[in-house]
């Protein structure tokens, strides 16, 4: 309640204003009366100080100072009761209040001063009781809203509602969530603006449009933030929207912190399936089983991206770091998510892991990769104030070469750690016979094997079907020489041999027949990308 509204109270309809008018918008917080000369040091911000003046009706200097030192500790105003005993207020303390804009009340004299104070608490009770009531209901309505599933959509079309003008809300990063009007502009900030560090209320204006922004912070947890963007300023007296604005940012906040710990919880899943996909501990079949689980598509081509922050272990302490990383790999999940490629994304250790699906008739995987990589490392550098650098793998025709390509992109990206560069996207460069594999198609791979080395799969006697498989390898390796593959066995010489004929009877073919063995060669490759 402020002084006009408090005037507006039917049994102060006789209150006037003797000095400060300008002032009288001030709010007040609590009202006391002034019973001894030494009131000023018990005084508060947001006071109103009512009084029959006994105590300065004879000493104008002391008036002047209590009205110095009360717009000094932002007190709201002094009412004092004249004709009791100051029949008139001194016509110095008129011009100091009204050149300090303090207000200066006449009080009715008809009333005692308890009356006075009786009334006025009442009536701010009555205020607070409205508002509160005000503040339950809302509450109430925005809560059925989320609990009835409509989520954070049709809560903002509620709150549109109520303050009349189209909202949105974004998040520290400015990464819009959702709108009451998508077709509403709103002026967008520039992207090195970061809201991250600014969990206050702001008001934000635009020279262009000439509209101004209000920004009620949300929050997730300590250190994210959301923002509700109010499509206008909201004033400090307009009570009701920011009344309403308030219900819906603690609302927002418990539904959010709910989704966050989802989806941390989904994240957490995600990156154990991908960290044990790694350590081979699914087979194909699982993983085809676990992928569909997540959406992610299977016999699609893939390009596989680890990311690192230079030089974050050895600049920062270990909690220190452990905080960018979060901060950083929450912001390039967030960001993935709302691009338009599509990018699954992971995290293993210190290493962000982005896998772009890349279309079928794409030719050069680096033509769709490179430029988002580019795009992601200026808007990390622009929010965190750090550089991020990318190993980029070959492309890949299904998911189940990810291992391989996991491999490539770490090995390309500690290559360009170990020439020192910072900031850097690195590809991988083709060496060898395994890695022109991964350009074959995952079926057809699969079919070539079986149809090479279906024969010694089809043995049922694990321990049989592995010495064939283990001598036939190692036979190869030995550039088809008896003695020496004997000799890395640890077995007899005439072990070998007849394993080896045993596999020509299998087979169907000769050990001795050169395209047969370089068949078997690429077959034992096959066998080794795809983890069979």
């Amino acid at each position: 309640m402020n002084v006009v509204e408090l005037m507006n109270v039917p049994q102060f309809e006789t209150m006037k204003v003797i000095a400060g008018a300008q002032g009288v918008e001030r709010e007040i917080s609590t009202v006391t009366m002034m019973d001894a000369p030494d009131i000023i040091r018990f005084l508060k911000e947001g006071e109103l100080l009512v009084t029959t003046a006994y105590h300065v009706k004879d000493d104008v200097d002391s008036l002047l100072h209590l009205i110095k030192e009360m717009s000094a500790r932002h007190c709201t105003a002094l009412a004092i009761k004249t004709k009791r005993f100051m029949h008139e207020i001194p016509p110095q303390a008129i011009e100091l209040a009204n050149r300090l804009h303090f207000p200066l009340l006449e009080l009715p004299l008809h009333m005692s001063l308890n009356e006075i104070v009786t009334y006025t608490l009442r009536s701010m009770l009555n205020e607070r009781e409205s508002e509160l009531t005000l503040a339950l209901d809302t509450h109430k309505q925005f809560m059925q809203l989320v609990m009835k599933g409509h989520g954070i959509h049709q809560l903002l079309k509620q709150l549109s509602t109520m303050v009349d003008v189209p909202v949105r809300f974004v998040d520290q990063h400015l990464h819009v969530f959702a709108n009451s009007h998508p077709s509403y502009h709103f002026d967008s900030l520039q992207q090195d603006f970061s809201l991250q560090y600014r969990q206050v209320e702001m008001q934000l204006s635009f020279i262009a449009s000439k509209k101004t922004y209000t920004y009620i912070p949300v929050h997730i947890t300590e250190r994210k933030c959301g923002f509700l963007v109010i499509a206008r300023a909201l004033d400090l007296d307009d009570k009701v929207a920011r009344l309403v604005c308030e219900q819906a940012a603690n609302v927002l906040s418990f539904f959010l912190m709910k989704e966050y710990a989802l989806n941390q919880q989904r994240r957490h899943i995600r990156n154990e399936f991908f960290a044990k996909y790694l350590n081979s501990s699914y087979s194909p079949k699982e993983t085809t089983s676990r992928l569909e689980e997540f959406q992610i598509a299977v016999n699609e081509p893939y390009v596989c991206v680890v990311a690192q922050l230079d030089g974050v272990n050895s600049t920062y302490s270990h909690l220190r770091s452990q905080q960018l990383l979060t901060d950083v790999f929450d912001f390039v999940e967030s960001y993935v998510s709302l691009h338009k490629l599509n990018i699954h994304f992971f995290s293993k250790n210190t290493n962000g892991i982005l896998l772009f699906h890349v279309p079928p008739t794409c030719t050069r995987a680096s033509e769709v990769v490179e430029p988002f990589l580019l795009e992601l490392q200026h808007v990390i550098q622009s929010q965190f104030k750090e550089t991020m650098s990318f190993g980029v793998s070959n492309m890949m025709q299904s998911f189940l070469q990810c291992k391989a390509g996991f491999k490539e992109a770490s090995e390309a990206l500690a290559k360009g750690e170990l020439a020192q560069k910072t900031n850097y996207i690195q590809l991988y460069d083709v060496k060898d016979i395994t890695e022109l594999l991964h350009l074959i198609p995952y079926e057809n791979l699969h079919a070539f094997y079986d149809h090479t080395l279906h024969a010694l799969h089809a043995i049922k006697n694990v321990e049989e079907r592995e010495a064939l498989f283990q001598t036939v390898a190692v036979f190869l390796e030995t550039h088809c020489q008896i003695a020496e593959t004997a000799k890395r066995l640890f077995i007899h010489r005439n072990t070998v041999v007849y394993r080896l004929e045993k596999c020509e009877e299998l087979l169907g073919q000769s050990l001795k027949n050169a395209e047969f063995t370089l068949q078997l060669r690429l077959a034992f490759r096959v066998r080794q990308l795809l983890d069979l």
